[in-house]
């Protein structure tokens, strides 16, 4: 072959060769962009609005304002059982508070028109018992569509996203409907004695869904509340939420699942609602809050990475109308109620404030927790309460990051917010005095740089030296300290992070526990992690092998940096005395946990 030609190949093949490079290094920051993006959101399918970065506020409407007085057919403010007045006229005069305070969503409770008559001494102001919740008919106590649309345009003009409350699950008390189409109705079925539909009927579920789709349509809101999700099919809410989502694909739904097993949310979680209410952090906040041990956060968070979507889109909160309100459940300790909203506003989730907790307003149970809302009310509470949605607001971290365990103990508990440009360290104090910390920093690698930080308040230092972050805090307080914010700075971090989460490295771990006397014993191994057996007794990790004498081991591998909760049980019936054992696992070596038996 002439040496023209041969050239002229070799050119060829190398720029093939060069070609094929130059593809293979696109498709692969292609890749690295289309999986870097995925983290960035890490939002349900979908979703247009960053929920995360809201604070929804939980209006019970008959309790908030009064508007127009024309509506007050059996008003009796000296009977907390009987409707007060509040009404939608009154919600638009409130919006300039509502939005000065920083709220930025509106939970409104339900709207549909209710049961006239008092049923045992109690009227349906709260709106819970609807004649009819497949027809669009307003509560009179409440106002009129043109009143409702208005509420709508105005909240829009004042960035204020709309959630309405919708019941698919029941009626009100005697409600005309039971009568005329009983076969509507399980008749095996009830809520608290309220008639529940049979959702098996596919008329009956056609109804409902069609009304969802009506609301939508007419009143254009953002999102709904679902009420009572787990008392309803889960088949049902299956083709509910696949219809609304056909119909408007960034809908929000938010679900009311009433249990504080994370395993039972952690299921309903399949179902793609946008967001379940988290009331499994509810139970434990209201402990740690009031002082018991703050080592329950630990295990708690861990299981933020088996939900089906984010845990970023948990709605959080410490008191709502089911509930005593939360300074009350703090036994009025202003210290306390403070350190829970510092906390609320801290933690990952979309936060949910219930109308009255920014003025500290009381109440133990219904309806002491819903009295009219007071106006004016202690403004110191108020004022602390603006600057911890504010300061959450003005921050990528707070609203949009990663939440990363670092330490606990008894009474600390200290995590980090981690997102692309910003790093926010929380560290909580429930106990009664002030402690000097070091904080390890295993968990945030070589990404940080030693330094000194002021709190969001301005009146406490903590310091970075090498991988500890130590700080003086005092007691019942919770002290936030943000790194600037400085675009990028922190991506590699913030992947690293979201990975570890999805596809945490496994750590070797044995746990060992001495028995009391020499006896042959079958000794399990009990606590919340699924290998563990979730505190199921008939799943318990066993038996442990007798290694020597009377002690006894078992070899797991454990999620790195997760919090364990654990007991030991022997035969699966015997447990050991005590309160519940927690351990952290190391970020990179094995574990040996050596323990004595407790009587």
């Amino acid at each position: 072959m002439p040496p023209f030609f041969e050239r002229k190949k070799m050119s060829e093949k190398k720029k093939y060769i060069l070609s094929l490079l130059a593809l293979a290094v696109f498709l692969s920051f292609l890749a690295v962009a289309i999986f870097f993006s995925s983290l960035k959101a890490a939002i349900p399918k979908n979703n247009s609005i960053e929920w995360p970065k809201n604070v929804i506020y939980f209006v019970l409407l008959d309790r908030f304002h009064d508007g127009n007085t024309l509506n007050n057919y059996k008003v009796d403010t000296k009977n907390p059982e009987a409707y007060q007045g509040g009404d939608i006229a009154g919600l638009i005069q409130k919006i300039p508070y509502l939005k000065e305070l920083g709220i930025t969503a509106i939970w409104l409770s339900p709207v549909l028109d209710n049961r006239d008559l008092e049923f045992f001494g109690k009227y349906a102001y709260h709106g819970y018992w609807p004649k009819n919740p497949m027809s669009l008919e307003l509560e009179e106590h409440f106002g009129t569509w043109q009143e409702l649309t208005s509420l709508a345009k105005e909240l829009k003009k004042n960035d204020i996203h709309l959630i309405l409350d919708i019941i698919v699950n029941h009626v009100g008390y005697d409600s005309h409907l039971v009568k005329e189409k009983a076969h509507w109705f399980d008749q095996k079925r009830n809520l608290h004695g309220l008639p529940c539909f049979d959702h098996t009927n596919k008329e009956v579920r056609d109804l409902l869904i069609n009304a969802s789709l009506m609301w939508i349509r007419q009143l254009k809101p953002a999102g709904f509340r679902l009420d009572a999700v787990k008392h309803v099919s889960k088949s049902f809410w299956e083709e509910y939420n696949q219809k609304i989502r056909d119909e408007k694909s960034d809908f929000f739904l938010l679900a009311e699942v009433c249990d504080g097993n994370t395993n039972t949310c952690i299921e309903y979680s399949k179902l793609e609602f946008t967001s379940i209410i988290d009331y499994p952090l509810y139970h434990v906040a209201l402990r740690v809050m009031s002082g018991k041990t703050a080592e329950e956060l630990g295990d708690l968070f861990f299981q933020d990475r088996y939900y089906s979507h984010d845990a970023r889109f948990l709605g959080t909160f410490l008191d709502n109308h089911d509930v005593d309100r939360f300074l009350t459940a703090m036994k009025g300790d202003i210290e306390r109620f403070k350190l829970g909203i510092s906390f609320l506003f801290s933690i990952r989730g979309i936060p949910i404030l219930y109308y009255g907790t920014e003025v500290g307003m009381q109440g133990e149970g219904d309806p002491d927790n819903r009295k009219m809302m007071e106006f004016g009310k202690n403004r110191e509470i108020r004022e602390y309460v603006k600057k911890c949605i504010q300061t959450r607001l003005s921050s990528s971290a707070l609203t949009s990051g990663i939440q990363v365990h670092l330490w606990q103990s008894p009474c600390i508990y200290a995590f980090a917010r981690v997102f692309e440009d910003q790093i926010a360290f929380v560290v909580l104090n429930n106990g009664d005095a002030s402690q000097q910390v070091q904080i390890p920093l295993e968990a945030l690698d070589s990404f940080l740089v030693n330094a000194k930080y002021k709190d969001t308040t301005s009146l406490h230092e903590a310091t970075i030296e090498g991988t500890k972050l130590a700080l003086d805090i005092p007691a019942k307080r919770c002290l936030i300290f943000l790194t600037p914010s400085v675009s990028g700075k922190y991506a590699k971090l913030f992947e690293k992070c979201v990975e570890r989460t999805k596809n945490p490295k496994m750590v070797e771990t044995i746990f060992e526990v001495t028995m009391p006397t020499h006896e042959a014993k079958e000794v399990y191994v009990i606590g919340g992690s699924p290998v563990l057996g979730q505190w199921n007794t008939q799943k318990a990790a066993g038996p442990m092998t007798l290694v020597k004498d009377n002690i006894y081991q078992m070899k797991f591998l454990l999620p790195q940096g997760s919090i364990v909760k654990y007991k030991y049980i022997e035969k699966k019936v015997n447990w050991e005395g005590g309160s519940d054992r927690y351990i952290q696992i190391p970020w990179e070596k094995s574990l040996k946990i050596q323990d004595q038996w407790r009587e």
